[in-house]
């Protein structure tokens, strides 16, 4: 049986009760959206995507695909919480055989798949089929080459696939997140982004009909663009005020390790 047939195309009465506190919080429309979402999780050596990995299980995601190749290190023990109990059995294994056997003791409902590659060889094709993708912990390179893939994927589709200016695009992004000491970060590119405005579903419906639905859209920059955004023309003045002494110093970090 393939891992696409595993999930369910709804959520069953087990579900529903299993995950009743968060459908109380957000609805069992955004239930159902994240049991059918897809997530991939590349670089798994890092307390970071242990924890992510971790919360979407609990929150009972569809999918979840994890990408890493390397082995578990003695030294990896101090964070990787996975391991402890079977520290003997898991040191020189597959990290993503170690993250599947503990998620799947936290929620086996949870299809966990592994691609046991590293993240530098995933290309544009690694992004079909998946609503979001987090990066975890990246040299700067594989920063910008795994964003780049990722615009090469999201521009070849085309627009006749897309849905009509008066309608969300389904979600699908790349998420980068990292730390450097006390230092943590979280770059998002959503390339095509669209929502609707909290404020229009919450407006009464007009007396002829209801109202109509608001839709606004966002361009996000790549990660290139990000990182080499020249701040010489921004008086240090407005700098202060619009950008805090964390992301200038992490920044700083990011482009002089490219």
């Amino acid at each position: 049986m393939t891992t696409s047939a595993l999930i369910q195309p709804t959520i069953t009465a087990d579900e529903a009760a299993l995950y009743d506190r968060q459908i109380r919080l957000w609805g069992l429309d955004a239930q159902q959206r994240l049991r059918n979402a897809h997530v991939r999780v590349i670089n798994l050596r890092s307390p970071i995507a242990l924890e992510l990995c971790k919360n979407l299980t609990l929150a009972g995601i569809g999918r979840l695909t994890l990408t890493d190749d390397r082995l578990v290190e003695t030294a990896d023990l101090a964070y990787l919480y996975c391991c402890l109990g079977d520290a003997d059995t898991w040191v020189g294994k597959e990290v993503g055989k170690a993250y599947k056997h503990y998620l799947h003791t936290l929620n086996p409902r949870v299809a966990v798949t592994l691609d046991e590659r590293a993240g530098r060889e995933v290309d544009a094709a690694g992004f079909v089929g998946v609503q979001l993708t987090c990066l975890v912990d990246p040299s700067p390179a594989d920063l910008l080459r795994v964003d780049q893939c990722y615009r090469e994927h999201v521009q070849a589709t085309p627009l006749s696939a897309l849905p009509s200016m008066a309608q969300p695009t389904p979600p699908e992004g790349l998420l980068a997140t990292g730390s450097y000491g006390e230092l943590g970060y979280v770059l998002a590119d959503l390339h095509r982004f669209s929502f609707q405005p909290a404020a229009s579903t919450a407006s009464e419906p007009a007396s002829d009909g209801p109202a109509p639905l608001t839709v606004e859209r966002v361009n996000f920059d790549t990660f290139a663009d990000v990182l080499a955004r020249n701040w010489s023309d921004v008086p240090a003045r407005q700098i202060k005020r619009r950008l805090s002494p964390g992301w200038l110093a992490l920044l700083g970090k990011l482009v002089t390790c490219r």
